[in-house]
């Protein structure tokens, strides 16, 4: 099975992305013999957001979506292994790392087990082995504008979900980030980061670690070798 990872909010440009996950999901309810369910976890206190990120799954996709509201009093579904997909929203990926962390262990177990993941934004961020968290400025100089730095000045990097071994960013296009990206490659504890651009997912199997694009935009791989930092672009195979 896959992760899904956003490189920013929900799009109608993302059919691909959804039938993907969406396909993965029945093909897990079908084996486990158990009930479609797909787990929506954003930090909201109440349900009225869910829909944002499950308005554009496919027409006859009928799951059971269950909220998990990661503001206040957190309840998961239990176990976990019976959930059919994870979507993890976008916002403060600080918060949204801290609220994951102790389920870290759990969300591993489910990837690896078949369970399809799909984040967006904060969501695809904190799947990494050392996540990128937020932060504008490196060494007194700006890497990125202060806009997309989620509350932070500096540069911050912290242990992830390491569901993945590379570290992610987002809204590579939008928030001008390649800049912040090439910085954690070249300084950071990961020599390797994946930037991803708004309207496209870098689909990468659970197993193999094998990837794909899916989407209008570019992921950027940027790798440290060295004094330098090497980058190539990568868009979806049409």
């Amino acid at each position: 099975m896959s992760l899904f990872l956003v490189g920013g909010p929900p799009s109608d440009k993302l059919s691909d992305v959804y039938a993907r996950f969406a396909e993965e999901a029945v093909m897990r309810s079908g084996q486990a013999g158990q009930p479609l369910r797909v787990a929506v976890a954003i930090l909201s206190d109440g349900p009225q957001d869910v829909g944002a990120y499950t308005q554009y799954l496919p027409e006859g996709f009928e799951a059971e979506i269950v909220p998990v509201l990661l503001e206040g009093e957190t309840v998961w579904p239990e176990p976990l292994a019976n959930i059919s997909g994870i979507i993890v929203g976008g916002g403060p990926t600080g918060q949204y790392l801290q609220s994951l962390m102790p389920k870290r262990a759990e969300l591993l177990a489910a990837v690896t087990r078949d369970i399809p993941y799909l984040g967006f934004s904060a969501g695809a961020m904190v799947t990494s082995k050392y996540a990128l968290v937020g932060g504008w400025q490196a060494d007194g100089r700006q890497v990125c504008p202060e806009s997309g730095a989620d509350g932070l000045e500096s540069v911050t990097v912290e242990p992830g979900l390491a569901l993945i071994g590379v570290t992610v960013e987002t809204h590579c296009d939008t928030d001008c980030a390649l800049g912040r990206a090439e910085h954690v490659a070249r300084t950071g504890r990961s020599s390797s980061v994946v930037a991803i651009d708004e309207d496209t997912a870098l689909v990468v199997d659970a197993i193999t670690g094998r990837a794909n694009v899916l989407g209008t935009g570019c992921v950027f791989w940027l790798s440290r070798h060295s004094d330098r930092v090497e980058i190539r672009a990568e868009r979806a195979k049409r």
